[in-house]
């Protein structure tokens, strides 16, 4: 990869931690046996799962992250956790990182697409303006 398709790479990451598409149907749906403090729960840890790429599977990381007491966390943390899979040591979901990749896909489209409109805007500028040094009294017949 070039350092140009690199740096766009690295922006669009950075880009895209931003924000995070929600669709509100499906969220709903998946999210209808919750209590109103697991769902609060849940949206923090997918809020912190899609700016850090996984979850650690420590509960008083999870219980500071969701904002409840240990021993609530300890009490939802198996219902919470049919959301996420276990991986060693962290929590991880293929659903929020197949987003991510397409946020950052289309994030990186429209950045690509920008700076080839702006290079060739850039150019066409050039290409309008006379070369340095030359003026139109300089190129009068010499005797």
């Amino acid at each position: 990869m070039s350092d140009d398709k690199e740096n766009l790479q690295a922006k669009a990451e950075v880009d895209v931690s931003i924000w995070m598409p929600i669709y509100i149907d499906n969220f709903i749906a998946s999210t209808i046996r919750l209590t109103p403090q697991q769902i609060g729960a849940y949206t923090l840890l997918i809020c912190d799962y899609w700016r850090n790429n996984s979850l650690p599977d420590d509960d008083v990381a999870l219980s500071q992250i969701t904002r409840i007491s240990l021993k609530q966390w300890k009490k939802d943390r198996e219902i919470i956790s049919t959301f996420f899979s276990i991986e060693g040591t962290l929590w991880k979901s293929t659903k929020l990182d197949a987003e991510k990749k397409a946020a950052i896909e289309n994030r990186l489209k429209v950045m690509e697409r920008s700076a080839k409109g702006n290079k060739a805007k850039a150019e066409k500028a050039l290409a309008r303006e006379e070369p340095i040094g030359l003026h139109k009294e300089d190129h009068k017949d010499s005797p």
